[in-house]
């Protein structure tokens, strides 16, 4: 988590959406999360963030000014760098949803998206972080306006 914190920091996140069980800045007491404190070095303190139920939850929230795209491999995903020749014209905000590092997301899951677009693999394995930080720096020169959301985390940049 504190890595996909100093993500969004560095790419102009303004809020990240925690879902689930994904651990967060402060426990449910307002404990400090000390590890994922020394992993994010300070970007948890410059990243505003909110812990959220669960992914149906925090997708409710955000669809009505976003178009939702999760990030999954599956039978109908497209390449992510297509992504902008796929979309409506009239999307000019994203919501990027990414499952967590060992289910990905469910059928369930991308029921809940406009469309599902997947990083393709060549045999390697990548964390789920390194998978927010390829769609996100790849996606913000063509969408100023993006939200992340996943069963662990999500992540909604600034907008101007």
């Amino acid at each position: 988590m504190g890595s996909i914190f100093r993500t969004c920091d560095a790419v102009g996140v303004s809020k990240i959406f925690l879902c689930g069980y994904t651990p967060a800045p402060l426990d449910r007491f307002g404990r400090e999360n000390r590890g994922l404190a020394k992993a994010s070095l300070g970007a948890e303190k410059s990243v505003e963030w909110e812990k959220v139920e669960n992914l149906e939850y925090a997708i409710n929230k955000v669809q009505n000014s976003f178009s939702v795209v999760g990030v999954e491999q599956s039978k109908n995903s497209i390449d992510y760098r297509d992504l902008n020749s796929k979309l409506p014209s009239s999307s000019s905000k994203l919501c990027f949803v990414f499952g967590n590092e060992v289910e990905g997301l469910s059928e369930e899951d991308l029921k809940l998206c406009d469309i599902v677009a997947e990083i393709p693999m060549r045999g390697a394995v990548v964390r789920q972080a390194h998978h927010e930080r390829i769609v996100l720096i790849h996606n913000l020169p063509f969408f100023p306006f993006a939200l992340s959301l996943s069963k662990c985390e999500s992540i909604e940049p600034s907008m101007p």
